[in-house]
């Protein structure tokens, strides 16, 4: 057992996992929360988060955005960024349509980039060479040559807009029913709750059908029997593609000669659940800087600055020798939605693996932040896999 001395308020976890070729390793994780000032400079939280060991969703479970995924994984390959974010029309007032964007930068330069085209509402219109009488209508399946298209219809003015999946390309469509009678269902597995797919065969060309209000604006919603790549800042959920392909094959072969390790094919990359576009090509170096546009409710070009202040973290080996083990943040969430937009802060998790064969303990201490000099960090020393917190106490 790693016994665990904590010189810091944040949570921490260590435990064990496996690689897909079944060698066991060592994982030691830290969860840091910081304010983010009204001048865009951040301080650590008063408060100090727990570990989420499950998905956290908007609304109903898969039937709504994940707003932050579970903080419980063994390791990933590269640095990622989600946002819980909101898009607010340029000058505080109402637009059909408008840019937001995100870049990421630490010491080493760029690090991600993402700009989203934002619209208000708007409908896949149908359109007829002429009216159906209701008596047509109760059969249009029956009159296709008479059907012309779909026409996007021009947005309505909005002020703000949740950058939730909901908004973005995808859905479900009902392709028929079961021998009870009950409705089943073909979904976009790259995003099930979006909206604007429509089937040239099973999509009822009586009503309008929602558009997506969030695209990409180099590949622009225009034609109707597209499938378009969806669009946000928040995770993607396990199960949908790409990132479920990246788990592992689980079929016969693996029940009778793999299990219980990981499938072959199973990569350390699955447990990124960034939008592709906001994954690194590597880990976050230093102090950060997030440039936002119209992504802050009176700001258009709001400018936060994450400081490069760190966990340290110290292993002591089983022959008496200390080394340091290097944490990296793989993860920075961003809290900065409208409903946090009086408490706005900044998450970020921090991470190692380290040899559970030779390693005894571990102790943690925080780097000296000069923006917070009156906070004085009292140990706690735990022997056990909870999360640990100790108290701050003002001097």
């Amino acid at each position: 057992m790693v016994s665990i001395t904590n010189f810091t308020p944040f949570a921490n976890l260590r435990f064990s996992n496996f690689d897909a070729d079944g060698r066991e390793f060592g994982v030691f994780m830290i969860k840091t929360s910081m304010d983010i000032r009204q001048d865009g400079t951040c301080v650590l939280s008063s408060e100090q988060e727990p570990f989420a060991f499950t998905d956290e969703y908007h609304g109903e479970l898969n039937a709504s955005s994940v707003r932050y995924p579970s903080d419980f994984v063994p390791y990933k390959p590269r640095s990622e960024v989600i946002l819980d974010a909101t898009a607010y029309a340029p000058g505080e007032i109402t637009a059909r349509e408008w840019d937001v964007s995100v870049r990421v930068s630490d010491d080493k330069g760029v690090f991600v980039e993402k700009t989203l085209h934002i619209t208000g509402p708007r409908q896949w219109q149908p359109e007829w060479f002429r009216a159906l009488s209701a008596n047509e209508e109760a059969e249009w399946q029956r009159f296709g040559k008479l059907f012309q298209g779909w026409k996007l219809s021009e947005p309505d003015p909005i002020s703000q807009l949740p950058i939730r999946y909901e908004y973005a390309f995808g859905g479900m469509i009902e392709t028929g029913k079961n021998e009870d009678n009950e409705p089943f269902f073909t979904a976009y597995e790259h995003n099930p709750i979006g909206r604007g797919l429509i089937d040239n065969q099973h999509t009822d060309r009586r009503y309008p059908v929602p558009a997506p209000q969030i695209e990409d604006p180099l590949y622009p919603v225009i034609t109707a029997d597209t499938r378009y790549s969806p669009q946000g800042f928040g995770p993607t959920p396990p199960a949908w593609l790409p990132r479920r392909a990246l788990g592992g094959t689980y079929d016969q072969n693996w029940l009778d000669n793999v299990w219980p390790k990981w499938a072959k094919d199973y990569d350390f990359a699955f447990h990124n659940a960034a939008h592709p576009d906001l994954q690194g090509n590597r880990f976050l170096e230093g102090s950060l800087i997030v440039d936002l546009k119209h992504l802050h409710p009176t700001d258009p070009q709001f400018v936060i600055r994450i400081p490069a202040s760190k966990p340290v973290v110290t292993a002591v080996l089983a022959n008496g020798e200390r080394v340091l083990l290097e944490m990296v943040r793989d993860t920075v969430f961003l809290e900065i939605s409208d409903e946090f937009r009086h408490d706005p802060r900044v998450h970020c998790l921090w991470r190692t693996p380290f040899d559970l064969t030779v390693t005894e303990a571990i102790s943690v201490r925080w780097e000296d932040d000069p923006t917070e000099p009156t906070l004085r960090l009292t140990p706690k020393e735990v022997a056990h896999d909870n999360e640990e917190h100790v108290e701050l106490q003002e001097v």
